[in-house]
């Protein structure tokens, strides 16, 4: 985390837990984790719940939200008592923050505007060509393949192969009335 964005104080609610302390218990040790945060956090919630139900084995519920520049992280943990509760959430959400962090340095985010998400990706439009610039398009782009409109219209598929090149054009359609039939089929 930077340190000149501060943790804000984590909103705590503990319902059912007897005992004074765990509520600050949960914020500095929470507080404590965020170190591991790799922006700015925004808000923290906690939530200490004790189940009343006396036969279930782990009756403490503990989970945590964080507000991560725009992402909610979320975990939650069950035990015994309320203080190995929030040492499992605080143990999940270092691990989580972590992985996080290595997931964004793997995968970068795409750039947020104002109109939403860019991502980066290559977009050719489809202008009509005669087959002669469809070759010069292949060998410019260096693919093995390329999607054109002929001049004439139609659809065409041009391929490197070891002879030269192939052209092949789609050999089916799709009707709404009929679904997927060949261009050359006709119905008589």
């Amino acid at each position: 985390m930077t340190d000149t964005a501060p943790v804000p104080a984590p909103e705590v609610v503990v319902r059912g837990v007897p005992g004074l302390g765990i509520g600050d218990h949960a914020a500095a040790k929470v507080a404590a984790a965020l170190r591991h945060a790799h922006g700015p956090v925004h808000g923290v919630r906690i939530a200490v719940t004790r189940l009343p139900d006396p036969a279930v084995p782990e009756p403490v519920w503990v989970s945590c939200h964080v507000d991560l520049v725009g992402r909610t992280v979320h975990v939650h943990a069950y035990a015994a008592t309320a203080r190995t509760a929030v040492d499992r959430v605080v143990h999940r959400l270092v691990r989580r923050l972590e992985s996080l962090r290595r997931d964004e340095r793997e995968h970068p985010a795409p750039v947020t505007t104002a109109v939403g998400a860019v991502e980066s990706h290559r977009s050719y439009g489809t202008p009509r060509c005669s087959l002669a610039e469809a070759v010069a398009d292949l060998a410019a782009l260096d693919e093995d393949a390329h999607l054109f409109t002929h001049e004439s219209g139609v659809d065409f598929l041009l391929q490197r192969t070891p002879s030269g090149h192939a052209v092949t054009a789609p050999p089916r359609a799709w009707s709404p009335r009929r679904g997927w039939r060949s261009r050359c089929a006709r119905r008589g």
